[in-house]
Formats: C-alpha cells, sequence, structure tokens
C-alpha cells in the first residue's frame, strides 16, 4: 500500500527550525538521544543482564531482561529496583487475569474486589518503582557534561519538568 500525503519532514530539519518535539519525533532512528536500535548494550547493561538475580521468578525473566535491554540510562545499583519491577509486573498481570476469570464467572464473584486491590496495588507499585527507575523522559537525571568541553557554552540549558 502507496502512502498517501506530504513527505515527512527530515529530522534535521525540525531540529534547524525548532520544532523537534520529543513525544511525536523522538523515535526515529536520527532523533538526538536516540537509542540504539542495532541491539548494542552498554558495559552496565551487560553486566545487569549477567547478573539477573536468583530469586527472580520464571515469568518475571523475560520482563527484566527486556527492561534491561532497554534501558540504556540504568545503573547497576538498580538491579534489586528492575527486579522487584518485574515482579510486581508478573503479580498484576496474574491477578488482572483472576479478576477477569471471577467478574466472567459468577461462582467466583466473591474473591473480585481482593483480586481488583492486589491488581491495583500492584500497578501502582509497578508505576512507582518505573518512575524511580526514570522509565519516562523526565525522570531520568540529566546528561552531565564535562567543564572542559568547548561546546558546553554552546548548548542550550535542559528544562526539567
Amino acid at each position: 500500500m502507496a502512502r498517501r500525503g506530504r513527505p515527512a519532514i527530515p529530522t534535521a530539519v525540525h531540529l534547524a527550525r525548532g520544532s523537534f518535539r520529543r513525544s511525536r519525533h523522538g523515535r526515529r532512528a536520527d532523533a538526538p538521544g536516540a537509542v540504539p536500535l542495532d541491539g548494542t548494550l552498554n558495559e552496565t547493561q551487560r553486566n545487569l543482564l549477567a547478573s539477573i538475580p536468583q530469586g527472580l521468578g520464571e515469568e518475571a525473566r523475560p520482563i527484566y531482561e527486556r527492561v534491561v535491554s532497554l534501558g540504556y540510562w540504568l545503573q547497576a545499583s538498580e538491579r534489586d529496583a528492575i527486579a522487584a519491577y518485574s515482579e510486581a509486573i508478573v503479580a498484576q498481570r496474574l491477578a488482572v487475569r483472576e479478576l477477569l476469570d471471577c467478574l466472567t464467572n459468577p461462582i467466583n464473584a466473591g474473591a473480585a474486589a481482593t483480586y481488583d486491590r492486589i491488581a491495583v496495588r500492584q500497578g501502582g507499585l509497578a508505576m512507582q518503582l518505573g518512575k524511580e527507575l526514570g522509565f519516562h523522559e523526565r525522570d531520568r537525571p540529566a546528561p552531565r557534561h564535562d567543564d572542559d568541553d568547548a561546546w558546553a557554552a554552546l548548548r542550550l540549558p535542559i528544562r526539567q519538568g
């Protein structure tokens, strides 16, 4: 199927005009600060994948690996928080599955409120951990620049918030 409409404006033109919006254009491969799509991992990511916590459940392991492979900003000290996030996601999925079963099967309807509370609590925990781990761009630490960097005076200030 052929594309219709005007062709997309290149990212470099958006940057030059000042019309670049990370929410709209940030997924492009040539966007500034874009995640490498070739599957390369930095040293911290490789260490996090090599030291997966032993107590991590079988269902939480793929979530842990996916988070680490996408989280190029993560630090080694956040290993336990990533594991807790993965376990919270698994617990929430299980609670939602059981809640749906309770709602569709009238025999189990009495347990629906319990599974609802569990799903909400685990979802809130996952959101809180995700915020602390920097899953939203505004929650990530600002990049550090060297004082000896000659380009530092030319960079625009990074607005937080």
